[in-house]
């Protein structure tokens, strides 16, 4: 894909100048894994996070498939 689509779409979902926090990270990840980050929610637990990071690496890998396709 040329790099112009992926500066598009990074800029989408995050448009902000500087990286991301650690704590937005960590909300994303556990996002992925379930977790709905309501006002009155505790924070994401170690089953969640681990969810999310096994998700996470499912969509790498299916990322990494589809660049492997199309180059």
């Amino acid at each position: 894909m040329p790099n112009g689509f992926y500066s598009a779409i990074h800029h989408q979902l995050y448009p902000h100048t500087s990286p991301p926090t650690l704590a937005e990270v960590v909300n994303w990840i556990a996002r992925l894994g379930g977790f709905l980050g309501r006002k009155h929610d505790a924070s994401p637990g170690v089953k969640v996070l681990w969810l999310g990071l096994t998700r996470l690496h499912d969509l790498v890998e299916g990322w990494q498939l589809c660049q492997s396709l199309y180059h």
